[in-house]
């Protein structure tokens, strides 16, 4: 942990406890480990094949979870996102910057390099990056929709290549301005923002400023040329409320209406619920990224 103003309370030590641990790797042979995608010796990318050779694949870039203070690229928890493999798909797995370590928006410049690394080397790395799905649940959602959405100046990145074909996110943090009201709605029985909760802490002593609280919002970035989505959540949700992810979805009918989206609250679900990683959703999934615009 870098950062020096942070405090461990009791609420935060428990959510870092949380760990289901390492990813068997023997699972996935196919695979470049430790790819260095910027200047940063920490920052890593593992990029895992499909048994099936072919000369070009579609790529996945996966943003796993972790409330924005924990995850890694090779946790257990990312077997279950490596799932695109058997549907023929590359998938690429970026280590980011951890809020313990730097604030908002450091992550999401940190993933914008990694698309730039992978348009960059697709050609020595077999990759069709016109068929390029950055895939986040969680906060791994809300991160991939700033990394597709912000703009590279916004975070002082112009020339790099960022673009990205298709988004696959799952209930995310889509409007800091509203989540706490949304999460009263819901019945929430905390703030999901607040100084010391993981928000908080991702947003760093700035989480008040509203300048902050705007760039750090996906939803008001969305534009008419933005990525296709397969946007979902469940009605029972308590970590974030699925208003946001509503709320994402209205906006995006109104202001960009001709852009695929699909939007869907599941009844009865909760977060990461395993439903969302089934092989029968996954199926519909890749149905709808696949189809012709």
């Amino acid at each position: 942990m870098k950062r020096t103003d942070i405090v461990m309370t009791e609420k935060l030590r428990a959510f870092l406890a949380f760990d289901l641990g390492h990813m068997d790797e023997r699972l996935f042979p196919h695979r470049l480990a430790d790819l260095r995608y910027s200047d940063d010796p920490d920052l890593l990318l593992d990029l895992y094949y499909p048994q099936e050779p072919r000369e070009t694949y579609p790529v996945f870039l996966l943003v796993f979870g972790g409330g924005w203070v924990s995850g890694f690229r090779r946790s257990k928890y990312v077997e279950a996102m490596l799932a695109p493999l058997r549907f023929g798909y590359a998938c690429a797995v970026a280590q980011y910057t951890l809020a313990l370590d730097d604030v908002f928006p450091r992550p999401i410049s940190d993933l914008k390099r990694a698309v730039h690394f992978l348009h960059t080397h697709a050609r020595e790395l077999h990759l069709d990056t016109s068929r390029l799905t950055l895939w986040g649940e969680s906060a791994g959602g809300h991160l991939a929709l700033e990394t597709a959405l912000l703009p590279d100046a916004a975070l002082g990145l112009e020339g790099l290549s960022t673009a990205v074909s298709s988004l696959v996110i799952f209930y995310p943090v889509t409007d800091v301005d509203t989540l706490n009201d949304q999460a009263r709605r819901c019945g929430f029985a905390e703030s999901p923002l607040a100084a010391d909760s993981v928000l908080g802490l991702f947003l760093g002593p700035r989480w008040q400023d509203a300048e902050t609280r705007r760039l750090a919002s996906p939803v008001h970035f969305l534009r008419p040329d933005m990525p296709r989505l397969w946007l979902q959540h469940g009605d029972q949700d308590t970590l974030v409320p699925y208003l946001q992810s509503e709320e994402l979805a209205r906006a995006m009918e109104a202001r960009c209406p001709a852009v695929p989206l699909h939007y869907e609250c599941a009844p009865g679900l909760v977060h990461t619920d395993p439903w969302f990683f089934t092989d029968a959703n996954l199926r519909r999934m890749f149905r709808f990224l696949e189809e012709t615009p």
